[in-house]
């Protein structure tokens, strides 16, 4: 098992590797990792939207969603927020938007990690697969 490819973060196992590409794109990534058992393991997924929220929060930022009636304040306390950057960063994420599960057959939800905003895309969107595996 090559462990070296992965993070834990609350009993989740993270893929460290990320792709850009559009979230169809995504459910074929996630079938070859599967297939081909990366690190180890052949029952890598999309993460749920909280899940991805979650790290948002494990990191020290706040989730943040247009509705939102502070949006814009939280919004910029999140990119004012070194040490939210660093930690996410440091935990393999990067400032852009990453795909999560499905919201309709044109939508799903993603997180962007530089703000925290919360939200759905269109599905042929590239955004960051990043896969995940319950340990």
């Amino acid at each position: 098992m090559k462990e070296q490819n992965v993070i834990t973060i609350d009993r989740l196992m993270w893929q460290i590797v990320e792709e850009k590409m559009s979230w169809n794109e995504a459910i074929k990534y996630v079938e070859k990792l599967n297939l081909d058992k990366y690190a180890g393991y052949n029952d890598w997924r999309l993460p749920t939207i909280k899940e991805l929220e979650n790290v948002v929060k494990v990191c020290g930022g706040r989730v943040t969603k247009v509705d939102d009636e502070n949006w814009d304040n939280m919004r910029n306390e999140n990119l004012q927020n070194t040490s939210y950057e660093d930690t996410y960063k440091k935990k393999g994420f990067n400032g852009d938007y990453y795909h999560s599960s499905t919201y309709d057959d044109s939508s799903a939800y993603g997180i962007d990690f530089s703000d925290g905003n919360s939200m759905r895309q269109h599905k042929t969107h590239n955004g960051y697969v990043k896969c995940v595996r319950v340990i």
